[in-house]
């Protein structure tokens, strides 16, 4: 375990009193006594709390307050910068920046970070919590030269998050599947990039599981009860309460990605395709089965070799659509949708898609919605 966001996103942190706020930090400052570092979402509506609470995690030994700012009320960006820098200067230790503009409402753009981060030494890093991955690019450009440390809010956008410069990603998929994570970041540190990919895949796999309740937190928590963990599946009104339906859906998907984990990460051949010709013509010269068991036999190798061929097809398009297809060139992303531009004119191609996959390659390259293909 690198590090431990406490009271972020999934921690509820909206429904919680100063003082729980406090003693919830307290405890993780106990309890892994030093053992991996800290960060504390300090953020409250009341910013004298928030400066109380960052100043406390401080004391406490917190790598720093990772603060989201204000709700409700907008903020345009001369908002954004006296916000924050009357913050970085009323606290004595590091000030994180977390942007997550679907629930803030506001975004922070690369030049009033550089204002900031020019005017505060101790505003250390950001939290990127967007569906467009290369406003993380275009932060980390702002802030070149200066030692800063870039996270990425959505577990997707790993792999772009360090290809932008990033120190990767706070995410919550980690709470339920950490074996994928430690691994991930493991062979990422190594230069696996086979593992890499396959790890990252089983990622994309999972992300829907934060689409599938409006607050995912109460979901999580019973995902990560079913796979063992002794926590509360507590959840702030009205979020306490969850469809048993779309619950069941939610476990089957991370049963699936378990599955996967388990069974075939450390597979040499989950990217092989089998000679199916060569393994069909072996099992005709099986002359001790029946019929049935030769059927049998034959449907699992075709049923493994259709899932082989889906599974390499879908990396391939992926590579093309992170090797071949550059935004605002081939195509464009204009309010979370990924439109084609044509080569000849330059002309947004509306209600046009890639075909074979290659389209939905490119959405979660850009970290936008995934549509179905028609």
């Amino acid at each position: 375990v690198d590090g431990i966001l406490v009271l972020g996103s999934s921690g509820e942190f909206t429904g919680l009193t100063k003082q729980e706020k406090h003693d919830f930090f307290k405890f993780y400052a106990d309890y892994t006594a030093g053992r991996t570092k800290l960060y504390a979402g300090t953020g409250s509506l009341n910013y004298e709390d928030t400066v109380a609470l960052s100043n406390e995690v401080n004391e406490m030994g917190y790598e720093g307050a990772m603060v989201i700012g204000p709700c409700y009320y907008a903020l345009d960006q001369e908002k954004i910068f006296v916000y924050y820098d009357t913050l970085a200067k009323s606290i004595k230790g590091n000030l994180y920046i977390y942007n997550f503009p679907a629930r803030s409402g506001h975004s922070i753009a690369p030049e009033t970070l550089k204002k900031l981060v020019e005017n505060n030494a101790n505003i250390k890093g950001l939290k990127d919590s967007v569906s467009e991955p290369n406003h993380t690019n275009e932060l980390m450009l702002a802030v070149e030269g200066h030692e800063f440390e870039m996270f990425s809010g959505f577990d997707d956008q790993f792999l772009y998050n360090l290809t932008s410069g990033g120190v990767g990603c706070i995410g919550a998929l980690s709470n339920i599947v950490p074996e994928i994570w430690s691994d991930l970041v493991k062979s990422t540190k190594e230069k696996d990039f086979d593992r890499v990919m396959k790890l990252s895949a089983l990622t994309h796999e999972l992300m829907p599981l934060y689409d599938m309740d409006s607050n995912f937190s109460l979901l999580f928590k019973k995902l990560m009860q079913h796979r063992g963990v002794e926590v509360s599946d507590r959840a702030i009104f009205p979020y306490n309460q969850m469809d048993e339906e779309v619950y069941k859906k939610a476990e089957s998907l991370t049963d699936k990605g378990v599955d996967l984990i388990s069974s075939n990460v450390e597979d040499p051949t989950f990217f092989v395709l089998p000679d199916i010709t060569a393994q069909l013509s072996a099992l005709e010269n099986e002359t001790e089965l029946t019929d049935e068991q030769r059927l049998e036999k034959k449907d699992a190798l075709m049923t493994n070799y259709a899932i082989k061929s889906e599974r390499v097809h879908t990396i391939n398009q992926l590579l093309k659509a992170y090797t071949m297809f550059e935004k605002d060139d081939e195509y464009v992303v204009i309010d979370g949708q990924v439109k084609i531009v044509d080569e000849q004119t330059g002309r947004i191609m509306e209600g046009r898609r890639y075909s074979d996959g290659l389209h939905q390659a490119i959405e979660a390259k850009e970290g936008v919605k995934v549509e179905a293909a028609t």
